[in-house]
């Protein structure tokens, strides 16, 4: 009865394992408890005041970026739209 594992079921296991640990974050990324601290912490992160200031500098930085392809290359820009 000392008999080490196989290969196959060593490589068995390992997808047992990874299938129940997939299967166990999957069910408490559904549930409402982390939903709900989720929800928590983006809202207390959004109240900081560096965190407003980012956000709106990336926002600003978008902005400029879009006008100015906007009135640079329109006719180009409107070639690359793909519907």
């Amino acid at each position: 009865m000392d008999e080490g594992l196989t290969r196959g079921d060593e490589r068995r296991v390992r997808s047992l394992a990874k299938q129940v640990f997939a299967d166990e974050i999957e069910r408490f990324c559904k549930s409402r408890d982390f939903k709900k601290k989720v929800s928590e912490i983006v809202e207390k992160a959004i109240k900081e005041k560096a965190t407003r200031d980012e956000i709106v500098s990336v926002t600003k930085g978008v902005l400029k970026n879009l006008y100015r392809e906007l009135s640079v290359n329109y006719p180009a820009l409107i070639n690359r739209i793909q519907a």
